[in-house]
């Protein structure tokens, strides 16, 4: 069938009425559902940027990245679900104190590699930014966030355990897990359980996966120039 001029002048019409609303569209599902839009951006940035090898897919990943940064601070504490996965805000000076063991960690771990003179990996860069931004927060949002919240809060504690005894147990399980879906082996294996660890302590210290985000980004970050040196 042949569309008739009229039928396709309403088309027309009807797709610049949709283009004209795109971005209060946008708008309202990114303020609305913080929860879902901030997990797609993320794993969005994450392959975009895996994959960011030329020049200008490389800046078009910094941009999302960028957006990504900024949507993921504005949602802190948004809807209920963010808030159980520890995405708030954290408490005191813990943006400052996250950012400094991130550091301190790499710098460790630097200096056990060193001492069993085991060399540490470089990546090109398009890996380091997703491995400190987008790769980080999805991981913490994961292990420091979900997983957090259902061997913690869904589990031990209604099993009547100890708070410190919960606590404790979780960082550990958590950190396991993390380390085993690397798929890492040897001194790789043992380093990744023991940021692990650290990053739960972080977790519990703040009361915030994103300062654990922070720390880790901060470490495959500041761990990616010792690389090269």
């Amino acid at each position: 069938m042949t569309p008739t001029p009229s039928s396709a002048h309403g088309a027309l019409r009807r797709l610049q009425n949709s283009a004209m609303h795109l971005p209060e569209t946008l708008k309202k599902m990114f303020s609305g559902n913080p929860d879902v839009c901030l997990l797609l951006l993320m794993v969005l940035t994450w392959k975009i940027t895996s994959i960011a090898v030329k020049p200008k897919a490389f800046i078009l990943a910094v941009l999302l990245t960028a957006f990504l940064v900024a949507y993921a601070y504005r949602v802190l504490g948004r809807n209920r679900w963010l808030p159980r996965f520890g995405w708030v805000r954290p408490t005191r000076r813990f943006w400052l104190y996250a950012a400094v063991a991130g550091a301190l960690a790499a710098f460790a771990v630097s200096a056990i590699a060193r001492l069993f003179h085991v060399r540490l990996a470089t990546y090109p860069r398009h890996t380091i930014l997703m491995a400190s931004t987008s790769a980080a927060m999805l991981e913490e949002l994961f292990f420091r966030g979900y997983l957090f919240w259902l061997i913690l809060e869904k589990l031990l504690l209604p099993l009547r355990f100890s708070t410190i005894l919960a606590r404790t147990v979780t960082v550990l399980v958590t950190a396991c897990l993390f380390a085993f879906a690397h798929k890492y082996a040897g001194l790789s294996l043992y380093t990744t359980i023991g940021t692990g660890i650290a990053y739960g302590c972080m977790r519990l210290a703040s009361r915030s996966t994103a300062a654990t985000a922070v720390m880790h980004g901060v470490f495959n970050f500041v761990l990616a120039l010792l690389a090269m040196r």
